[in-house]
């Protein structure tokens, strides 16, 4: 989930030459591209809302709170259960790393 939320920038440069240009209705340079991915992810990230950060922090430690996120029935999604399933079977220390790793994505 953190390395989701906090990518690593990847060099796009050659794909943006290779696949890109050329294919939008207007110019777009990767300078404006780069901007955009930015500003994607501070809206989806660190413009989150504490109640979501809290959701997430809870589900990945196995006590999530589904009133934080206000999605009735989501706690029976099969990818929700199937991805809570998986986390349940995590040695301890593996999850334990996992949380802390979330953790880290909000720096208090």
């Amino acid at each position: 989930m953190a390395e989701g939320l906090r990518p690593r920038r990847k060099d796009i440069a050659e794909e943006f030459r290779r696949g890109f240009v050329g294919m939008t209705q207007a110019p777009v340079s990767l300078d404006e591209l780069i901007a955009a991915r930015e500003v994607l992810i501070t809206i989806i990230v660190d413009d989150m809302p504490t109640a979501h950060r809290e959701f997430l922090i809870g589900f990945k430690t196995g006590e999530p709170d589904w009133d934080l996120i206000g999605l009735p029935g989501i706690a029976d999604l099969p990818a929700v259960r199937w991805k809570q399933r998986n986390l349940d079977q995590c040695a301890p220390g593996r999850r334990d790393h996992l949380v802390e790793g979330l953790r880290a994505v909000w720096p208090s």
